[in-house]
């Protein structure tokens, strides 16, 4: 039976963002909200990391890797070329991490820089072989590989439950094992370990080929950091560990939204891609519309539940529902919403390769946050926190809508469902 891979990929995606919801969950319920914090702080690393190898590596390998015809052999050149990029970016977080816990005035185990090194790059790696897998249309491959890196956090965490052995050390090692059998299963499936090394010569041009391509992404993934996570850093820096585990919990229950969005990253961009070469703007832009609708229409009722009851879901989920923690869930609801409207938008500049545009409008939204962090956070605390959060999507939106209505048709022609 040939399933739709848009289903597959919601499957795939709902199980991966299922499991980390629980991950998450027992934490909140399980660890101090110190230590929650400095989970979350791990993971914005490991995020921030994430968003640099989008840029160098997965857009090109959905995007051009979408009007290929030797997918095979391009998948395999950027998948050796994706080891030695998220070995140096695992590098550089791990090196950092202990230097913000410092700065924050905070203690750490020196272990836990040694597991989110490893946790990085095995992290990030996964991303990329999963995505390689929705390029090569192995699409169940994709949702086999997951679901044993599900299956193996999720019964790792009852472990530690059950035997209340439930620290954050423990949680990471967990998390550490799923994600290097994942790694491993992925990559025999993939062939890599049966085909031969790609030569240095072969490395570099298609290096080369991705940095053309992502130039101004890497650049926007840089500025980025000062547009969002720099943010969430530093509030966790002024206002304390416990402050960044309020706001964890707020975006781990907004965050579910999240799962429709990161199926539709498995296919929308080659899917975008593909279309724009062939058809046109005119075509890309009823794409988008259309797209944009359907994701609005799915989330926006989740989110004004989530938003009228906070207090119920809390109490029921969390055990506790104190005031911060409330404020920072509704909030995030308004916030989530501006993200889906900015997710379709994204996906149409990447195919049309108009990244400048992405790079110049997070820049001015970082130089604001780098500028203005500190002293609106120090003065109004997470509300600061919100506002600078809630103006980086809003001065995006309206960024993205103008340039994409501004641009000129190339082509007319009926847009095709891809969704």
């Amino acid at each position: 039976m040939n399933i739709p891979v848009k289903y597959v990929a919601l499957a795939d995606q709902l199980i991966l963002s299922g499991t980390s919801f629980m991950v998450v969950l027992m934490a909140a319920r399980e660890l101090s909200l110190e230590h929650l914090g400095i989970f979350s702080m791990l993971f914005l690393f490991i995020m921030t990391s994430g968003s640099l190898l989008q840029a160098f590596i997965i857009r090109p390998l959905m995007v051009l890797g979408g009007k290929k015809e030797e997918v095979e052999s391009f998948s395999k050149k950027m998948y050796w070329l994706s080891i030695v990029s998220t070995a140096a970016i695992a590098l550089v977080s791990a090196g950092f991490f202990p230097l913000y816990l410092m700065t924050s005035q905070l203690a750490f185990e020196p272990t836990w820089v040694l597991i989110l090194l490893f946790l990085s790059f095995l992290y990030l790696k996964n991303d990329f072989v999963r995505k390689a897998f929705y390029l090569r249309k192995a699409h169940f491959k994709a949702l086999f590989s997951g679901g044993i890196n599900s299956g193996i956090q999720l019964g790792g965490i009852a472990f530690l439950a059950l035997t209340t052995q439930f620290n954050l050390s423990n949680l990471l090692i967990v998390l550490l094992f799923g994600h290097s059998l994942q790694f491993l299963i992925s990559s025999i499936w993939l062939g890599v370990f049966r085909a031969s090394f790609i030569s240095f010569q072969e490395l570099k041009e298609t290096g080369i080929e991705c940095w053309n391509y992502s130039k101004w992404l890497l650049n926007k993934a840089l500025v980025q950091w000062f547009s969002g996570n720099f943010v969430l850093l530093a509030a966790g820096s002024i206002l304390g560990p416990a402050a960044l585990g309020a706001i964890k919990i707020a975006q781990h229950l907004t965050g579910l939204i999240n799962v429709a969005l990161l199926a539709l990253e498995n296919f929308l961009p080659q899917n975008a891609s593909a279309l724009y070469s062939k058809s046109g703007f005119d075509a890309l832009k009823s794409y988008t519309g259309k797209t944009t609708q359907k994701i609005v229409l799915a989330s926006l009722p989740i989110l004004l539940v989530v938003s009228i009851f906070t207090v119920s879901i809390l109490n029921l989920l969390y055990g506790s529902s104190g005031e911060t923690e409330v404020l920072s869930v509704r909030v995030f609801c308004l916030i989530q919403f501006f993200i889906i409207l900015l997710a379709p938008l994204r996906i149409a500049f990447l195919a049309m390769s108009e990244t400048k545009v992405l790079f110049m409008s997070y820049s001015v939204c970082a130089g604001i946050c780098f500028l203005l962090s500190q002293s609106i956070i120090s003065s109004f605390g997470l509300l600061g926190c919100f506002a600078l959060l809630l103006f980086v999507q809003l001065f995006n939106l309206a960024v993205l809508l103008f340039y994409f209505n501004e641009n000129k048709s190339k082509k007319t022609e009926t847009c095709e469902s891809y969704i």
